[in-house]
This record gives C-alpha cells, structure tokens and sequence, in this order.
C-alpha cells in the first residue's frame, strides 16, 4: 500500500442528507471563515474527497519557472483542473472560487468535452460542495 492509499479505517461515514449534515454539525471549510475560499483550497478539498471515495484522479499542477508560475502542457491551453474515474463514472470537472469566471479556451474545452459521450463535464464552486459529495460518493 503507497501512503495516498485509503484503507476501511480511513474512511469515515459522510452523511446522506443536508439534514443528517446539519444534525451533527458538518460543515464546510467554506462555512468556518468569514474568508472565501480559495480555488487552490478547494480544490485540495475535492481532491480529498475524491480519494475518500475511491476515484482516480488527475491534476497538473503548476510549476514555478523563469516566468512565473506555468503548467507545462503540450496542446491546447484551458484544459479543465480535474479528471476523476471511477469505472464506469468520468467525470472532468472545473472548478472555481465563488466569483471565478471561465476563461474562452476553458468553455471551449467545456462545451466539446461534454459533447463527448458518457463524461459528465462540470464546473464547480464552494457553495455547491454538498452536491459535490453527493456526486462522488
């Protein structure tokens, strides 16, 4: 087993409804700041939640180099933050801080992915994060 490996005692019950949610307490990271939450923190928490109920997953991460921070990609740019699978789910998901807006080159992306049949395209933000472990789970 590698370290980013789960096993049954990792995994904890996420509640069902936003009723059960509510009754114990869940919130998210979102709900415990008057800050907003970033796109990077977000993202960090989908990926989480992704491996907490077994999907694959792929980001490309930035790197910084003599320009600043860059993903290095060859194709074209716009490509959304993640690939997730989880026979036989693909989901490829954008996601965004509250006020982020695509850019042209992702809505393209966006718009031809999901004319691509049997992947589920979405964009997503904090505020639809109980949807979002809805999705996954």
């Amino acid at each position: 087993m590698t370290n980013n490996e789960l096993t049954e005692k990792d995994i904890i019950s996420v509640p069902d409804t936003e009723e059960e949610r509510n009754k114990i307490g869940w919130k998210r990271i979102d709900e415990m700041t008057d800050l907003p939450l970033s796109e990077r923190d977000f993202l960090s928490q989908v990926i989480d939640l992704a491996k907490l109920f077994r999907w694959k997953i792929h980001h490309t991460r930035p790197a910084w180099s003599n320009k600043g921070w860059r993903t290095p990609i060859q194709g074209d740019t716009g490509f959304p933050d993640l690939v997730l699978v989880r026979s036989p789910k693909c989901i490829i998901a954008e996601l965004k801080s509250e006020k982020g807006k695509l850019s042209p080159n992702q809505e393209q992306w966006l718009r031809e992915l999901s004319e691509c049949p049997g992947i589920c395209v979405c964009v997503w933000k904090p505020s639809q994060f109980d949807e979002i472990v809805d999705i996954l789970k």
